[in-house]
């Protein structure tokens, strides 16, 4: 896919608390969601400067391509990440 070829991986679950488990390890910084379920997947994600970025898949259907949501949503962690080390 665009995706791995581009350096991602992609992780495919079918409930919350799949999600929820695959959450806790820590290890995404990306989680796409359709958009009527992207409130609950947000409640998943702890609020942390490392914390994945949830992404609704319809919206960014209308106005970015999947490749450009995931790198935009890569960049906003990691600036998240560098203003906790420079704090």
């Amino acid at each position: 896919s665009l995706l791995k070829l581009e350096g991602h991986r992609a992780t495919k679950v079918q409930s919350l608390d799949e999600l929820s488990a695959i959450v806790a390890s820590g290890r995404y910084d990306v989680i796409l969601t359709a958009n009527s379920d992207s409130a609950n997947v947000q409640r998943l994600v702890k609020p942390s400067p490392d914390a994945a970025i949830v992404v609704a898949v319809d919206d960014l259907m209308k106005s970015h391509t999947l490749l450009q949501a995931a790198d935009t949503a890569v960049s906003q962690r990691d600036q998240n990440l560098k203003k906790t080390r420079t704090s």
